[in-house]
């Protein structure tokens, strides 16, 4: 029997369950896309120069693609790299490479510690080593790091064309 007062019957749970995952795949769709059109016009904005506008852009792109992604994705490694490129052009090295060391961490781990895109981060980590800015003094990690990773790009960079095909 019916009961008058219920507001839903059986049947209606299915639909409803269903349409929560609608729901939720819609929500995780606009993130994903959020985060995409933010990143793509933060670049916009730091290729023109306009870095003070850019970085809260790039700041949200990540948070979303966080949240759409995870934080471990290669989506959220591409915006910081790119939020990185930001802080080496406008001085803020220490936090350009924190942002490198990051992106390269996902990237050697979705991609493998070969992968021509694991040689870019580190030619980017390499650009951080700028004539006239000085290391810390006892902080040798750092040019250690850089001076590694610029022979390792290159290092990358001619095993990747060896082998591919042509």
């Amino acid at each position: 029997m019916l009961d008058m007062h219920s507001t839903r019957s059986e049947k209606d749970a299915t639909p409803l369950t269903e349409a929560e995952r609608n729901l939720s795949y819609e929500l995780h769709a606009s993130k994903s896309r959020a985060s995409r059109l933010l990143a793509a016009h933060a670049n916009r904005l730091r290729i023109q120069g306009c870095y003070r506008e850019a970085e809260p852009l790039f700041r949200q792109a990540v948070a979303l693609a966080e949240e759409a992604f995870g934080p471990n994705h290669l989506e959220v490694a591409a915006i910081l790299n790119n939020l990185a490129v930001l802080f080496k052009y406008t001085g803020r090295f220490e936090e350009a490479e924190s942002l490198y060391g990051r992106a390269l961490a996902i990237i050697q781990e979705s991609l493998g510690a070969n992968h021509p895109d694991v040689a870019a981060i580190y030619h980017n980590l390499g650009g951080l080593d700028m004539p006239g800015v000085a290391t810390p003094p006892g902080n040798r990690s750092r040019g250690n790091l850089l001076k590694s990773g610029k022979r390792r790009s290159v290092l990358i960079m001619w095993m990747w064309l060896r082998t591919s095909p042509r």
